[in-house]
């Protein structure tokens, strides 16, 4: 649980909305049929309609992770103040997209 505790690691995911399943809860068996989820841990960032968009799985260092979700927020895929702006503006898309909620399965 080491990356879960680093500074690193909170820094870059309180970025997004945070949606916690644990994986042996019976009512979990809805999302891990949904995004396919066989094991632990698997994080997958989706948007408002619950599209994914990003999927981080296994077991890493802080460093791989956080250069994952670097890596995430400065794609297209963008953050979601940019997102905001954008939407605001008329595309639907990043409309769309300035939803996003990481949905992890994390022990």
């Amino acid at each position: 649980h080491y990356v879960l505790s680093s500074e690193d690691f909170k820094t870059k995911y309180n970025q997004f909305t945070h949606l916690y399943i644990d994986y042996d809860w019976e009512g979990s068996k809805e999302y891990r049929d949904r995004y396919h989820i066989k094991d632990m841990p698997t994080i997958v960032l989706v948007n408002l309609k619950g599209d994914e968009l990003e999927r981080i799985h296994g077991y890493t260092t802080v460093k791989n992770f956080t250069d994952k979700l670097d890596a995430f927020l400065k794609s297209d895929k963008a953050t979601v103040a940019s997102l905001e702006k954008k939407g605001l503006k008329g595309d639907k898309v990043a409309a769309d997209r300035s939803g996003l909620i990481a949905y992890n399965s994390l022990d």
